[in-house]
């Protein structure tokens, strides 16, 4: 059965496939990439299309400056871990993005939306690997497949306005993911990312073929 990845899925890879199962966007940065994966065998999906059935993922080194592009052959990916499955790990240390974490589960206990951590807190959760500083932010998917209300939005934005760090969510949708504080703020058009680009939207859960595709 075909494996289906999702944008934010967090991949674990094969360490004995690295040499011939990752191809970077820029050729220079082939081995700088690959020396990331070697430290840390995960990478993310890209919002992006497949490219000759290779999958489109972010690979992230120790810094922000050092993030790399590439594609990966699905028969490199040994786990996926998904931002919603992430909910259950241990958020144990102090840093405000994990303590705003914390307080959300507890509020959104009961949420009718499947939603989870993506970004460093993420990335820390599924490998371990020490990410999140002080400063950084928390990073949120959640899934509506069905529209929401804006005042649906302001619900779930006051939930996250005194977590003492920034919160940001995207709301992902059968065609692409937005910003929710855009949808918020009423914004219109909505950016929606999409895995072809970002367009202009009106209604990001029913697209008009005339949408504006940004460049």
């Amino acid at each position: 059965m075909t494996q289906l990845f999702s944008p934010h899925d967090l991949l674990r890879i094969d360490s004995s496939s690295l040499a011939h199962s990752v191809v970077t966007e820029d050729a220079a940065d082939s081995l700088a990439a690959r020396a990331c994966l070697e430290r840390t065998p995960f990478a993310v999906v890209r919002r992006a299309l497949q490219r000759n059935g290779q999958i489109p993922i972010g690979i992230r080194g120790r810094s922000r400056s050092q993030r790399h592009a590439a594609w990966l052959k699905p028969q490199a990916v040994s786990e996926v871990i998904t931002p919603m499955s992430l909910l259950v790990s241990d958020a144990t240390r102090s840093e405000p993005a994990f303590a705003a974490l914390r307080t959300l589960r507890q509020r959104w206990r009961t949420l009718g939306f499947s939603w989870g951590p993506t970004g460093s807190v993420g990335f820390e959760l599924a490998c371990g690997v020490a990410t999140v500083t002080p400063t950084s932010d928390l990073d949120i998917l959640l899934r509506a497949p069905h529209a929401i209300s804006r005042v649906e939005a302001q619900t779930l934005s006051a939930a996250t306005a005194d977590l003492g760090c920034r919160v940001d969510i995207q709301i992902e949708t059968p065609h692409g993911a937005f910003a929710l504080q855009e949808f918020v703020n009423n914004s219109s058009p909505l950016l929606l990312r999409t895995s072809c680009g970002p367009v202009l939207v009106r209604d990001p859960w029913h697209l008009s073929q005339h949408e504006p595709v940004l460049a």
